[in-house]
């Protein structure tokens, strides 16, 4: 069984706007995931904050209108497992309050630490606020080691 890694917003939108910084590491683990050496669990939200980063990055003229809706599509293609919050809604309000996060990077949190997987993000200012605190919590860039 190829390890579990719950992936946030900041990554996901990688795949699609290839000048971000990171988007090597993001479009490596989601070969990684192509390959059956990852699977990838995200919540349901993810799909909702990835299309609204794309739809900024439309208005800001950084991509194209047509490339987002076939980022869209691609992006619901992908089949990534997406889970539910009632399962762990409870955990998510308490991370949230306890790191002084969104509810959105807490469900996140609460999902990785649930299902037992590890939780990488390219947000900076999320990882800061938990990294050390978190086990589970780890910086995109170092996804190699983390899940070897």
């Amino acid at each position: 069984m190829p390890a579990a890694a719950v992936i946030d917003a900041s990554v996901a939108v990688k795949w699609f706007l290839p000048a971000e910084d990171h988007a090597e590491d993001a479009l490596a683990l989601l070969h990684a995931r192509a390959a059956g050496s990852v699977r990838l669990v995200v919540p349901s939200l993810l799909f909702y904050e990835v299309s609204n980063a794309l739809l900024v990055a439309v208005r800001r003229n950084r991509l194209a209108r047509e490339d987002y809706l076939d980022a869209l599509e691609a992006l619901f293609r992908l089949g990534l497992e997406a889970a539910d919050l009632p399962d762990y809604h409870r955990r998510a309000a308490a991370l949230a309050y306890a790191y002084g996060r969104s509810a959105y990077d807490a469900a996140y949190l609460a999902l990785a630490e649930s299902r037992g997987a590890v939780f990488l993000t390219a947000d900076r200012r999320l990882y800061n606020a938990v990294g050390e605190h978190l086990p589970w919590v780890r910086w995109l860039a170092d996804w190699r080691e983390t899940l070897s």
